[in-house]
């Protein structure tokens, strides 16, 4: 290689710099919504901005997104088009989304003019990363609070036995127990 070849390579001139990608995520939970615009950068994940909002009903899930997705742009002028969903278990029937709640997710794209990436059940999503950051399959219990519901789901060398919603009461120790006394195909926890 040449003295000028050598010296061309340090210059900045002809080089494209790695194109940063915008993305929505948008996880769903059995009370709250929860958005967030995130970047690629190279290989590096960012998350710029989150944002959550309780809601009632899933007739109420496009309008609260809506602004939730507003919320996360905030004044930046970004235009992302794609969103990843992070989806309750239940809604998963054999790892495929269960008809009503395809077509939400397919409304909710199609009226914020979207293009969905892919779909991920949020237990499944948490388990792969802590195996990922671990480097061994996870074992473990899962507890997620709500305002009115607790969601307790376990998982034994990576895999899933199961997730379990219920209403919340003044004593969550014993609304957890009563979660784990559920699971009767698990020898021991």
């Amino acid at each position: 290689m040449s003295f000028l070849n050598k010296v061309t390579n340090f210059l900045p001139f002809g080089k494209k710099e790695e194109e940063k990608e915008y993305f929505f995520a948008l996880n769903i939970g059995q009370e709250n919504l929860t958005a967030a615009l995130w970047m690629l950068d190279g290989k590096h994940l960012q998350i710029i901005q989150i944002a959550s909002s309780p809601y009632s009903s899933l007739d109420e899930i496009t309008k609260i997104t809506d602004g939730l997705l507003d919320n996360v742009l905030g004044i930046k002028e970004l235009e992302p088009q794609k969103i990843l969903f992070g989806v309750p278990e239940n809604w998963l029937s054999e790892d495929d989304l269960k008809e009503e709640y395809l077509k939400l997710l397919r409304g909710l794209v199609k009226d914020l003019e979207l293009s969905p990436m892919a779909y991920v059940a949020t237990y499944s999503a948490i388990l792969h990363f802590l195996e990922n950051k671990e480097g061994v399959p996870t074992t473990a219990i899962l507890v997620e609070f709500e305002k009115d519901n607790l969601v307790v789901t376990v998982s034994r060398a990576g895999k899933l036995d199961g997730s379990k919603a219920l209403k919340r009461s003044d004593t969550p120790g014993l609304d957890i127990e009563k979660a784990l006394l559920s699971y009767t195909s698990v020898e021991s926890l």
